[in-house]
C-alpha cells in the first residue's frame, strides 16, 4: 500500500478510539499588539481580498511582525 502525501512529508499520527489523527501543531506567531489588531480590522472591512489572500498564505503574522520589527528600528533610530 501507498503512503499517503501526509506521510511523505513526514506527518505523523495517533490513535484516539477507533481513528487515527494526524498530529498537527500551530505555529507560534509574534505579539500584534492594538495597531496590529486595528490594521487587521482595517483589511477585514476595507481590503477584503488582501485580507482573505494573505490569510490564506500564511503571510498575515509575517506582516505583523514585520510591521513591529519596523515600528521598534523607527523609535531607536529617533531615540539615537
Amino acid at each position: 500500500m501507498e503512503k499517503s502525501a501526509f506521510k511523505q512529508i513526514g506527518g505523523t499520527y495517533y490513535q484516539q478510539g477507533d481513528y487515527f489523527l494526524p498530529n498537527f501543531s500551530v505555529p507560534e506567531s509574534a505579539p500584534v499588539g492594538i495597531w496590529g489588531v486595528r490594521h487587521l480590522c482595517y483589511l477585514k472591512k476595507h481590503r477584503q481580498a488582501i485580507y482573505t489572500a494573505m490569510l490564506l498564505s500564511d503571510m498575515l503574522n509575517f506582516l505583523q511582525a514585520n510591521n513591529i520589527m519596523d515600528s521598534r528600528r523607527m523609535i531607536l533610530a529617533l531615540w539615537l
